[in-house]
């Protein structure tokens, strides 16, 4: 679980902004959560550089350049 819980923080630390990159909120429930969680665990981690190797949730949600969105997920084959 604090594995988890630093992962959560990790994803979920705000930016220079004060924004979760995740959530897009200034007050993010799961970094609470996690931080909550590791508190009461007595473990006071905190990511030592929270933007490295985090990958932006948004890079997702844009599809390439050209797909129509009709494209089988499986490549057509079936399962």
């Amino acid at each position: 679980m604090a594995l988890s819980a630093r992962l959560i923080m990790i994803e979920h630390w705000p930016r220079a902004d004060g924004r979760c990159p995740i959530c897009k909120l200034p007050g993010c429930r799961a970094l609470a959560t996690a931080r909550a969680y590791l508190e009461m665990v007595n473990d006071s981690f905190v990511p030592a550089h929270p933007s490295i190797g985090v990958v932006d949730i948004d890079s997702y949600a844009t599809p390439a350049e050209g797909a129509t969105g009709a494209e089988p997920v499986d490549g057509g084959e079936g399962e």
